[in-house]
């Protein structure tokens, strides 16, 4: 399987962090679609623990380069997740996030949201934009989903409509990608995690 992530961190805030899981980070295979005013320490780093980086721009734009570079390698499943929260993950419950690593999907593409007790803890205004977003595609694809986490794991098939169809270019990319997937016609699950 492999990792498609963005990042964006001018300050490089999360150097810290990614020194303290070098060993975790040096074993995933990770494309990480990084913004060019992104700390350059911080990307020496990675590409140092051989990450592979790639130009990001917006969010969307981001997400599409590093699932485009995906698509260059023959591997059947792709995981989206933003590179904080991957380093997030990996704090809290790598146990949990390994597991989703080895796993072989039974549908096209999971989307992988945020427990209540998790949700419970975001700020107020966040939880509520984010559930009136959430209630809207969950009428879509007829089942209950939290979309705006942007963690998905995914066939290879819908990787390429993705990259066919996409145009959202901002945050919009988490409701757009399993919206593509939906209107293909290809299986949607929804599982909720703790990381």
């Amino acid at each position: 399987m492999i990792i498609i992530s963005t990042l964006h961190d001018p300050e490089g805030r999360l150097l810290s962090i990614v020194r303290l899981l070098k060993k975790e980070l040096s074993t995933l295979n990770l494309i990480i679609a990084v913004t060019n005013n992104t700390d350059k320490n911080l990307v020496t780093f990675l590409l140092n623990l051989g990450i592979q980086i790639v130009d990001g721009g917006r969010y969307g734009e981001s997400r599409l380069s590093a699932l485009r570079e995906s698509l260059k390698r023959k591997k059947s499943f792709i995981f989206c997740c933003d590179f904080d929260k991957v380093l997030h993950w990996l704090l809290v419950d790598p146990k949990e996030f390994k597991n989703f690593l080895v796993c072989s999907l039974k549908e096209d593409f999971l989307i992988l949201g945020r427990t209540k007790k998790v949700f419970a803890t975001y700020p107020r205004s966040w939880k509520v934009t984010e559930s009136i977003i959430n209630h809207l595609v969950s009428k879509i694809i007829n089942s209950k989903v939290d979309v705006l986490t942007g963690v998905y794991i995914f066939q290879r098939i819908v990787g390429e409509v993705i990259v066919k169809e996409a145009i959202e270019t901002s945050w919009g990319a988490c409701v757009e990608w399993p919206l593509l997937a939906q209107f293909a016609g290809l299986e949607i699950n929804y599982r909720e995690v703790k990381g």
